[in-house]
């Protein structure tokens, strides 16, 4: 069962190079921490046992979006969305996961000063710190069948005919 924290082992594509997930860091200046000015994105991935591979879920949707949000804070993403899979197809391979996974892209404005300025310095410091992917393997959810039979036995839950009906009569 996977820890609730990352192996800082995990190979992560970080200022345009696989590094260690320790290694993969940013200053405490940085624009983004201090402004919120990054964009994300979450591909999921399914191990499948079959042919020993993991299948992602429409990667190439996730990465055009991914590329035309970041282009609304003026984040260029160099790489096109095919790029982007084959990036994420070797982390794959060189983490060499067999579970399910989510994979996380992360564009972000890297300036290293304080203030919100909109000048061309800060458009020019916006290049991306590279395409940055954390690849985390998924825990596996506990069995909700108890959780959902107490639900469904209580008294707050009824049928939307139930509710009519009290509506209906009270009118």
């Amino acid at each position: 069962m996977p820890s609730s924290e990352p192996d800082p082992s995990t190979i992560v594509f970080f200022d345009n190079r696989y590094v260690p997930l320790a290694q993969a860091q940013v200053g405490v200046l940085t624009h983004a921490l201090n402004y919120g000015t990054g964009v994300f994105e979450g591909i999921r991935g399914y191990w499948d046992a079959d042919v020993q591979e993991i299948q992602l879920v429409r990667p190439a949707d996730h990465y055009v979006r991914w590329k035309r949000n970041a282009g609304i804070l003026h984040l260029e993403i160099p790489p096109s969305p095919d790029e982007l899979i084959e990036i994420t197809a070797e982390l794959l391979r060189r983490n060499a996961f067999h579970s399910d996974i989510y994979v996380r892209p992360l564009v972000w404005k890297s300036a290293q000063r304080i203030g919100v300025h909109a000048d061309a310095r800060d458009i020019d410091a916006s290049a991306l710190q590279g395409v940055d992917a954390v690849v985390e393997e998924l825990k596996k959810p506990r069995d909700y069948t108890a959780d959902l039979k107490k639900l469904l036995a209580s008294p707050n839950i009824c049928s939307k005919k139930w509710i009519y009906e009290q509506y209906d009569s009270m009118v």
